[in-house]
Formats: structure tokens, C-alpha cells, sequence
């Protein structure tokens, strides 16, 4: 398990947002809040729900300050809004158009 950390640890040094979930994962489960809230904090600001979600948790019981919550909330506003696009949302409804001729 140490040298599955390891690995996890390097490729979220190198921007994995796949690592950093993996590591709040374990760090919740070792009871590592701090841990948890950095990673979380990566995940969320780039447009991840239920990390936010779960940062919102922690300030709900003051782990968290306002202003790390309000920064990050921003960051993953940020991404979200990247997302959007009118080509996107045409193809969704195109894509569920679609799947309903199918079914």
C-alpha cells in the first residue's frame, strides 16, 4: 500500500486528478483531514461535484474557512463554465434524441 501512495503522490505532483481523488480516498480512511481537504480542493476547483460537495461538508463543520470554501467554489465555477458551450449542449440533446429512437 505505501508504494501504491507513492505512485499516487507523483502523479498528482504531475496533475492527476484521478491521483488526487485516490489520495483523498486514503487519507479519509486514515482520518487525515488535512490530506483530505488539499486534494479535495484540487478535485473540486476543477469542476468536480462531489468533491465540492464534500468540501461544503467540512466547512459545515468549521474544517474549512470561508475563504478556502469561497476560492475554490470560484475555481469550480470557473471549470464548469470552461464546459459550456453551445455545440455541447446541441449534441446532448441531439445524443438524447437519439437514444430515445433507440429505445
Amino acid at each position: 500500500m505505501s508504494k501504491a501512495l507513492e505512485f499516487y503522490e507523483v502523479a498528482a505532483k504531475k496533475g492527476s486528478l484521478e491521483a488526487h481523488k485516490e489520495l483523498s480516498k486514503f487519507h479519509k480512511r486514515s482520518g487525515n483531514v488535512a490530506e483530505v481537504i488539499k486534494h479535495s480542493k484540487v478535485v473540486a476547483s476543477a469542476g468536480d461535484k462531489e468533491a465540492m460537495d464534500s468540501l461544503m461538508s467540512a466547512y459545515g463543520y468549521k474544517l474549512l474557512s470561508k475563504e478556502d470554501l469561497a476560492q475554490t467554489l470560484r475555481a469550480h465555477q470557473a471549470s464548469n463554465d470552461l464546459m459550456k458551450s453551445k455545440d455541447r449542449d446541441h449534441a446532448r440533446v441531439v445524443s438524447n434524441h437519439q437514444r430515445q429512437l433507440n429505445e
